[in-house]
């Protein structure tokens, strides 16, 4: 992910679709203490679940949102006729000017 990059975001229940995403600012990499210590407050996740996610990790990555943005839903089903092969939960498309 770089600086400028549109993700948008799949919700997977109850929805099935996507209602949004962000551009992304800078990625951010810090020991999991200290990024939890610097952003815990925007991160949206309780300490139990963090520190049980990087458990034994060295390293915490994040991304810092530059803008935020909502839309009507696109369904699984309208997104799979746009972008042939999109599996979730975790899939990427990469789109061209063209």
């Amino acid at each position: 992910m770089e600086v400028g990059d549109l993700i948008l975001l799949y919700e997977t229940a109850p929805s099935s679709a996507i209602k949004g995403g962000f551009i992304a600012d800078k990625t951010i990499g810090l020991t999991p203490s200290r990024m939890w210590k610097q952003y815990h407050s925007v991160m949206g996740v309780d300490k139990e679940f963090y520190d049980l996610y990087f458990k034994n990790c060295e390293f915490a990555y994040g991304t810092s949102i530059y803008q935020s943005f909502s839309f009507p839903a696109f369904s699984i089903e309208q997104i799979q006729k746009l972008c042939l092969g999109f599996v979730p939960p975790q899939a990427t498309v990469n789109w061209c000017n063209n």
